[in-house]
């Protein structure tokens, strides 16, 4: 009977810890959820909220960062932002290094290493100070408007290049002589009659 006794105590002190360290790990999880979401929430809230101007522009774009796509890149913002090169624009455009989810916005104008970086952008008001406008939002295009954006850009340096290929071309053929036109230049200059000392060359000195 004793050892009943015994064996049932010790069975409900075994449930008892079971039961402690069950709880304090739950306790233990749930402190670090709440930890981890007062992180998140603190992240969130860095940064400056830009205004949005009314009738702001938003397009989709080929983007990227000027010190990645620029030699010899003159950073002349400092901590206060990172210029961006936005293909076929006639402006000055920056990230500003201070704006809300700047990390996130970073990413994307980082691009994955394509020929074109593909991204959707509003702008905000025109900075005096440093001439350029702000990017104060930065998102990732729909299929459609990264298609279209894409296929513009493909066959616009599609043009230019044959153009350029067209050029080389014509100038080659303005320049290229055929063998009787070779013979008949050549030629020419059997009937001359050169003279230095009487001050009718034909040829420099020393070619004579």
């Amino acid at each position: 009977m004793r050892k009943i006794n015994i064996f049932k105590s010790l069975r409900t002190l075994v449930f008892a810890l079971l039961g402690l360290v069950l709880a304090g790990g739950i306790f233990f999880a749930c402190q670090n959820h709440n930890d981890d979401t007062l992180e998140g929430d603190a992240l969130l809230q860095e940064g400056v909220e830009y205004p949005i101007p009314e009738n702001a522009r938003v397009e989709v774009n080929s983007v990227r960062f000027a010190k990645d796509v620029t030699e010899n890149f003159i950073d002349q913002l400092g901590t206060a932002g990172d210029m961006v090169r936005i293909e076929v624009a006639n402006a000055l455009y920056y990230l500003p290094r201070d704006i809300k989810h700047h990390a996130a916005y970073a990413k994307l104008l980082k691009g994955d290493g394509s020929r074109f970086n593909i991204v959707k952008y509003t702008v905000g008001h025109y900075n005096k100070e440093y001439g350029a406008f702000p990017l104060i939002k930065v998102e990732v295009p729909s299929k459609e408007e990264k298609d279209s954006m894409l296929k513009w850009f493909e066959e616009a340096y599609r043009s230019q290049e044959e153009g350029s290929l067209d050029q080389t071309s014509r100038a080659a053929s303005a320049t290229t002589m055929t063998l009787q036109q070779a013979q008949q230049f050549f030629n020419q200059f059997k009937s001359m009659r050169c003279d230095w000392i009487l001050q009718n060359p034909c040829l420099p000195p020393f070619w004579l």
